[in-house]
């Protein structure tokens, strides 16, 4: 099991920045990353000899960028750990993550390939009024729309009981098909009540597009070769 406290009791307040295009971490995740770049490569060298620690942020697409080599990036990111690690025979690393909280970035240097970000732990405010007949809604919609999808999930473990409600909604908004810039403004709300709400209008939404394409397929006529 990750403590998420002990891991930060010794955190200096930066590190590594791993800006990707059309992707969102988020807190009390787990990720599993192939990192074939050189200067991520090194950057895994690195972290690996000291806390372990990357920030994970979304390349921002509307933002402009010094350079190629340095891309706008959103200054809302997740810390995550690397709690397994595996170098290939080709110099690559499979890395595996848990992402620990979500951090504000202050600024960023290039004193390597890559860059150091200053980082702010934010706190999400994790009250949930009627946390139990939220949960089980949540799980609903959830389960509703998974059902209808033809990707094979096993959601036996968003059941589980000992999961908090922040990370059972993390999770699911990890899982859904969600526009990543959809899912960087959910990170960023500081309200896990809010974010529930916001996930489960959009479940919602799909759910009742499905059912409207179901009603329009059930009252078409099966022979369109009409005389």
């Amino acid at each position: 099991m990750i403590y998420s406290d002990q891991i930060l009791e010794k955190f200096s307040g930066s590190s590594p920045l791993f800006p990707l295009p059309d992707f969102v971490l988020f807190p009390l995740t787990g990720y599993t990353f192939r990192i074939f770049e050189e200067r991520y490569i090194e950057m895994v060298e690195d972290v690996l000899q000291n806390e372990k620690l990357i920030c994970v942020t979304q390349i921002d697409p509307q933002g402009i960028s010094t350079s190629l080599d340095e891309p706008k990036i959103h200054p809302i990111g997740t810390l995550a750990y690397i709690f397994n690690e595996k170098k290939l025979d080709n110099g690559e690393f499979v890395i595996r993550t848990f992402a620990l909280k979500k951090v504000q970035i202050n600024e960023a240097e290039k004193t390597h390939l890559y860059r150091i970000g200053a980082l702010t732990i934010l706190e999400d405010n994790t009250i949930v009024n009627q946390e139990k007949k939220q949960r089980k809604e949540l799980f609903h919609k959830f389960s509703a729309l998974v059902d209808r999808s033809a990707d094979e999930l096993d959601i036996s473990v968003f059941q589980n009981p000992l999961l908090s409600i922040e990370m059972l909604v993390n999770m699911i908004c990890q899982s859904l098909p969600i526009p990543w810039e959809e899912q960087q403004k959910l990170l960023e709300l500081p309200d896990v009540a809010l974010r529930l709400d916001v996930v489960c209008q959009f479940m919602e939404s799909e759910l009742n597009a499905e059912r409207n394409i179901e009603k329009f397929n059930q009252i078409i006529p099966i022979d369109l070769n009409w005389n």
